[in-house]
């Protein structure tokens, strides 16, 4: 029987990580040459997103940064994100995974961490148009409790309050549950051991 689970990612493990999508503005040279922000929000929580292993092989992940440390390339070059909130810069779940909830498990996760380190929202940049991991579809992140903060033709800001997103108490309290001793600790846990194959 296969294992899922997902685990925290650290800034060293970035360039680990499968090729994001063609149109992602975290390209994987990005990511070799410019982790300054990664390794700021590692420092500063233990870890710098989530990712998904099914027996040890990465299924997915989510990179998360507090908005001060946020990678202004991309959408976020002219896009302005609200102090108080964690961005989500990516989130990828690899093909012949989707439609698993895995998605909604990282996001789950990201709030969960988000809160622990009493950050009041998490906020990313949307697509209304052709989608990619860095501007996921409108629709997708309002099925998972995200509100269009800033509207755009084609590259909205949305945001989750987490003070006040009430629908998720069920869902967050289980997320909180399984990730309490991944982002409690006062030391990073040991990087995760996985394959980037897909």
């Amino acid at each position: 029987m296969r294992s899922r689970r997902i685990v925290p990612l650290h800034a060293d493990e970035l360039s680990r990580l499968p090729e994001p999508c063609p149109r992602c503005v975290l390209d994987q040279q990005s990511r070799l040459d410019s982790t300054s922000w990664a390794t700021a929000t590692t420092a500063e929580w233990g870890q710098c997103g989530l990712v998904a292993l099914n027996d040890q092989i990465c299924i997915g992940y989510l990179i998360l940064v507090p908005a001060e440390h946020l990678p202004r390339r991309g959408p976020y070059l002219t896009t302005s994100v609200s102090a108080d909130a964690a961005v989500i810069v990516s989130l990828r779940v690899l093909d012949g995974f989707t439609g698993q909830g895995i998605g909604h498990q990282l996001v789950q996760g990201a709030a969960a961490l988000a809160v622990r380190r009493r950050v009041r929202a998490l906020e990313t940049v949307g697509s209304y148009g052709q989608s990619s991991c860095s501007a996921l579809p409108v629709r997708w992140l309002e099925s998972v409790g995200f509100t269009v903060a800033r509207d755009h033709p084609l590259t909205p800001r949305l945001r989750m309050d987490l003070s006040s997103t009430l629908r998720w108490a069920p869902d967050f309290g289980a997320a909180w549950q399984r990730l309490s001793d991944l982002v409690s600790r006062p030391v990073p846990p040991e990087p995760a051991r996985f394959s980037a194959q897909e």
